[in-house]
């Protein structure tokens, strides 16, 4: 896309993103494309901090409407090492669709920890988190869950 990012936070979360944005100087007016999902938690510290703020949905998450036959066998046969949710939406869907709990001996890897804490909200024990909490540290945590 040819975009450089400005700031970046120390750990890729809402809060530290608030946190460095705020602490980047004084007030200033952002443009926030955003899911349709997204949590308050940005806005609302911007707008706290002085700060104007836009929002613009950006685009909407659509769950499927099934899940794979396939997949739900694998799980219940126990041929899935360690599932891996990169977004609190992405674990709250597969369980909708999954319909049951998740059979014992499954792994779970954790891009972050918002998504964890949806995890554990759902009753799943996190074997590994993301650090950092981007793709590259997820496959790190799939790769820590997985025993490798």
């Amino acid at each position: 896309v040819g975009l450089r990012a400005d700031l970046v936070p120390q750990d890729a979360t809402t809060r530290q993103l608030a946190t460095a944005l705020v602490a980047s100087g004084p007030p200033a007016r952002a443009l926030l494309p955003r899911a349709d999902i997204a949590t308050p938690t940005l806005v609302e510290a911007l707008r706290s901090a002085g700060w104007g703020v836009d929002e613009v949905e950006a685009y909407r998450t659509v769950p499927v409407s099934e899940l794979d036959p396939g997949v739900r066998q694998r799980l219940e046969r126990g041929e899935i090492d360690v599932l891996a949710f990169a977004s609190s939406s992405t674990v709250r869907n597969f369980f909708n669709l999954l319909g049951m709990p998740l059979p014992s001996g499954n792994r779970v890897a954790s891009i972050g920890p918002v998504t964890s804490q949806t995890c554990r909200d759902l009753g799943l024990r996190v074997d590994a988190e993301a650090d950092p909490h981007d793709l590259d540290g997820l496959v790190a945590a799939v790769r820590l869950a997985a025993g490798r």
